[in-house]
């Protein structure tokens, strides 16, 4: 009875946010956005002029709490005065960012003066709370955009031996703090769908287990309720997009031994979102979960959910693919097909870490029921075929106009040598496959990993499409 309750509930919530022009947590975001920072990759340095700016307020305290192995400050922000407490920490891994931006945000919001509802909100949020953040767990591996921190530890399983300094911080917080929350603040492959749905799971929760058997003691059901009532909020606003993540019992992890410690402990990871690479979508709504959350747990809304509206909520699967192709037919040596075909994204770093480029590579070829692309085409009747080198070399990257792309298109043209190739242009970012001068083949043939450029035809021998980099682009 309680799912079907909850379903209403969240057709109610979309249809009203619908309904409306606006709403007042993502009101409250965009009029406390971060601009400082707009991409996935910053640092600790871009971080810090937000939490220097909280030093003079005298409503936050800043203090610094440990370092990392480069000896990069990891400083704890707290907030409010209420008697329940709250610990957050994001970017234990370094390539994780997007809680990071919402906090940001979020400090803003608590220390800007907000109209009057706003500001009620807040006086709420300070009675009752006490929120203590560590914004950035592991500076070192945020500056190098990796997982690891620069011992090439995981933090988030050095829960047990403490082998890391950065983990070290974490616990002496938790036994210092003894919070009552903690909320575990992660970045997913956007490789993931949200159960059977042809959706990304954008965000993925976890109420994590505190022992194999995944028993459920008081503390992890209302990590679960409250689980709930966040999907709810998210359902409003980007609807089957919400996945589950395992619950696995992981020994050596923080949010299963926050949860074994008595800290109701809940994991979310921010995951793929369509036209969202940056995550600028994700952090508003990451902003607005911050909110929800922290009103749920005042009011205790969540306890009106149940284990089972918790499990109602589909497993996140790794089913997700940049470019899906179906149906294609496709000449392989002789033996003719109609196949499927998936392409993903591998990203490379600028020596910075500040930027980077994106090479397509084949994952997965044949059947791919049950997978969904970011782009995804249904290609019965038509031909695939491998892309051709245009046999001139052209001058520079300013001759490729659209108009001459469209025409090397049509002729199934997909690769070509550039006269001058700078060194400093993203050369994976065209239509065109671009190679240096001194190339004399290219090899388009279709294999497992590979990043071949192919052309479409329709039955009349007419080039419809081309793939380039793992990317659709239509001749038109």
């Amino acid at each position: 009875m309680k799912t079907l309750l909850l379903q209403i509930f969240t057709f109610l919530l979309f249809f009203q946010m619908n309904a409306q022009d606006t709403d007042p947590y993502l009101d409250y975001f965009h009029q406390n956005v971060e601009k400082n920072i707009d991409q996935r990759r910053f640092n600790y340095d871009d971080i810090l002029k937000t939490i220097n700016k909280l030093k003079d307020n005298a409503a936050f305290k800043v203090e610094q709490v440990g370092a990392s192995v480069e000896g990069e400050p990891i400083n704890l922000v707290c907030w409010g005065n209420g008697n329940e407490s709250v610990l957050l920490w994001s970017q234990m891994h370094g390539d994780e960012p997007t809680a990071t931006m919402a906090i940001m945000d979020l400090f803003n919001f608590l220390s800007e003066e907000q109209d009057e509802t706003g500001e009620l909100l807040k006086k709420k949020l300070s009675d009752s709370l006490s929120l203590y953040f560590l914004p950035m767990l592991n500076p070192d591996g945020a500056r190098a955009f990796r997982r690891h921190n620069s011992m090439g530890i995981d933090i988030n399983r050095d829960a047990l031996k403490l082998n890391t300094p950065e983990g070290n911080a974490l616990k002496r917080m938790q036994e210092r703090i003894r919070p009552d929350w903690g909320f575990n603040l992660h970045d997913q492959s956007r490789y993931y769908k949200a159960g059977s749905n042809d959706e990304p799971a954008t965000f993925s929760f976890l109420a994590p287990a505190y022992n194999k058997q995944k028993d459920i003691n008081g503390n992890r059901l209302a990590a679960m309720q409250l689980i709930v009532e966040i999907n709810a909020l998210i359902q409003g606003y980007i609807p089957n997009q919400v996945g589950r993540y395992d619950d696995t019992f992981e020994p050596r992890a923080f949010g299963d031994n926050m949860q074994k410690w008595g800290v109701r402990t809940i994991l979310v990871e921010c995951g793929g979102n369509p036209e969202d690479l940056e995550k600028q979508e994700i952090r508003k709504y990451h902003f607005a979960l911050f909110l929800k959350a922290f009103e749920s747990i005042i009011d205790r809304s969540y306890k009106a959910y149940a284990v089972s509206d918790y499990e109602a909520i589909p497993f996140n699967r790794r089913r997700m693919m940049e470019l899906v192709i179906r149906n294609a037919t496709y000449n392989f040596k002789g033996f003719q097909t109609n196949l499927d075909l998936g392409f993903q994204a591998i990203e490379y770093d600028s020596k910075d870490h500040l930027d980077f480029y994106k090479k397509g590579s084949i994952s997965e070829v044949g059947d791919l029921t049950g997978y969904q692309g970011y782009q995804d085409f249904d290609l019965s009747g038509k031909v695939l075929k491998k892309g051709k080198l245009y046999p001139e070399i052209v001058s520079s990257a300013k001759s490729l106009t659209p108009e001459f792309i469209q025409r090397l298109h049509r002729n199934g043209y997909t690769d070509v040598r550039l006269g001058n190739l700078p060194v400093k242009l993203n050369r994976y970012d065209f239509s065109l496959m671009l190679h240096s001068s001194k190339k004399t083949y290219v090899n388009n043939e279709i294999q497992l990993y590979g990043n071949p450029s192919l052309i479409i035809e329709n039955d009349q021998g007419m080039v419809e499409g081309v793939i380039v980099n793992g990317v659709y682009y239509s001749v038109k």
